[in-house]
């Protein structure tokens, strides 16, 4: 078989399967140090997702992976304490611009600790379609028993053939104002969605006309 013809079914045969992003093929860091020297703006999986933070990279907002997590790596987003308002949203896409079926991730749950805030918020996540319409959200709302967990977060169908994640911070209230607290997800299980067969077919026929062309060109 030409190679030309080989390079689709390869990319199909890779965006098939579901993937699980561990972060453990990813190096962690110190965010609170190593960002002063590093870009803390994205942190890319070698399985092609995409994780940013939903604000420019600076002292406030940071984004990267992190050890010492319940499995171990994770990413973080907005690890570094921003001032009031400033929010510290985790956004997830594939560097491949391919939709994706979202199956589950791990989370940590900020819950209400009544000696040091006045109410925290659910933690909320938006599904988002190519065209950047909302299609699927869910919110987490904590127990109420004044503890942080790791929480895993399982997606139905809903969730199928999003374009883009998005999970919004949870904020909570003190004697200090409004503070947003960081964002940590792990174990993130997704599948992209191959390009449908007549587009590879089409690209295929593109590529054997540009073969041809140059052999008889020859």
């Amino acid at each position: 078989m030409r190679s030309w013809l080989a390079i689709p079914a390869l990319l199909f045969s890779l965006t098939s399967y579901a993937t699980v992003v561990t972060f453990e093929d990813v190096t962690a860091i110190d965010i609170g140090v190593d960002c002063q020297t590093l870009p803390c703006d994205e942190v890319i999986t070698p399985q092609g997702f995409v994780f940013e933070v939903s604000v420019p990279a600076d002292d406030f907002s940071l984004i990267g992976v992190t050890a010492g997590g319940p499995t171990g790596n994770y990413v973080a987003a907005g690890y570094a304490f921003p001032p009031a308002g400033i929010g510290r949203d985790m956004i997830i896409t594939h560097q491949s611009g391919l939709d994706f079926d979202l199956h589950s991730l791990d989370t940590l749950l900020f819950d209400f600790d009544s000696s040091l805030s006045q109410g925290i918020s659910p933690l909320d996540i938006y599904g988002y379609d190519a065209a950047d319409n909302q299609v699927a959200f869910l919110s987490l709302a904590p127990e109420g028993d004044g503890s942080d967990d790791w929480v895993n977060v399982v997606f139905d169908s809903n969730w199928d053939a999003v374009n883009k994640v998005v999970i919004e911070n949870q904020v909570f209230g003190s004697t200090f104002g409004t503070e947003s607290k960081p964002t940590y997800v792990d174990n993130f299980t997704a599948t992209v969605v191959p390009l449908p067969a007549a587009v590879w077919l089409f690209g295929s026929a593109l590529a054997g006309l540009g073969w041809m062309r140059r052999k008889q060109a020859v």
